[in-house]
C-alpha cells in the first residue's frame, strides 16, 4: 500500500505483488512498478527496494506452524 497526501487529504493506493517470489529480481520489479506508478519517485527507489526485499525474505522462510481453534 502506498500512502500519500493530496490536497491535504491522506490517501492510499495498493500495488499488486502477487508474482513476488523468493527468486524475483527486486531491481527489475521496482523499475516495473515505477514505470506504472508515478507516485514512486526516484528518491524513494532504495526504500521500496528494501521493503520488497524484506517481503521476499518472509516468503522464503519455511513456516511449519500448526494452527488450531482455541477458545
Amino acid at each position: 500500500m502506498l500512502e500519500y497526501e493530496k490536497h491535504g487529504e491522506l490517501k492510499t493506493k495498493s500495488i499488486d505483488l502477487l508474482d513476488l517470489g523468493p527468486s524475483t529480481d527486486v531491481s527489475a520489479l521496482v523499475e516495473e512498478i515505477q514505470k506504472a506508478e508515478p507516485l514512486l519517485t526516484a528518491s524513494r527507489t532504495e526504500q521500496v527496494k528494501l521493503l520488497i526485499q524484506r517481503l521476499q525474505e518472509k516468503l522464503g522462510q519455511n513456516s511449519n506452524h500448526t494452527f488450531y481453534l482455541f477458545k
